[in-house]
C-alpha cells in the first residue's frame, strides 16, 4: 500500500457518528437526547466493527458510515423519532460525510 494512508473502520466511527452530531445541531433538536444517542450508536458500531482490519481510510471511513447510518436509524426510531426524521437526519449526515471523503480524497498541497 506504498504510502497510502490506512486505518481500522472501527477508528473512524467517531467520524461518522460526528456527522449525525453536526446534523442534529443543524436541525436544532435537543441534545442532550443528541449526546445520549449518538454515545449509544458509537459504542455499537464499534463494536460491530472491533474486528476489522485496516483499509484504505477513504474505504474505512465508508465502511464506518454505512455501519453507523442502520444503527442511528434503529435507535431514532427506538427514542421516538418518526422515520421521516431519522430520513432527514441520514441525508444531512450523509452530505457531511461526503464533504468530509472528498477532503480526505484530495491530497493536501504543500508549500514549499
Amino acid at each position: 500500500m506504498g504510502g497510502e494512508l490506512v486505518a481500522r473502520p472501527e477508528a473512524l466511527v467517531p467520524v461518522a457518528v460526528a456527522a449525525y452530531e453536526q446534523a442534529w445541531r443543524q436541525e436544532r433538536m435537543p441534545m442532550r437526547l443528541g449526546h445520549v444517542v449518538c454515545a449509544i450508536a458509537e459504542d455499537e458500531a464499534r463494536g460491530l466493527l472491533a474486528m476489522t482490519a485496516e483499509k484504505p481510510a477513504v474505504d474505512a471511513l465508508r465502511a464506518a458510515c454505512d455501519v453507523v447510518h442502520p444503527v442511528m436509524r434503529r435507535l431514532l426510531l427506538a427514542h421516538g423519532y418518526l422515520p421521516e426524521t431519522a430520513n432527514r437526519l441520514r441525508s444531512l449526515a450523509s452530505e457531511i460525510m461526503r464533504d468530509t471523503l472528498d477532503e480526505t480524497a484530495t491530497p493536501p498541497e504543500c508549500s514549499e
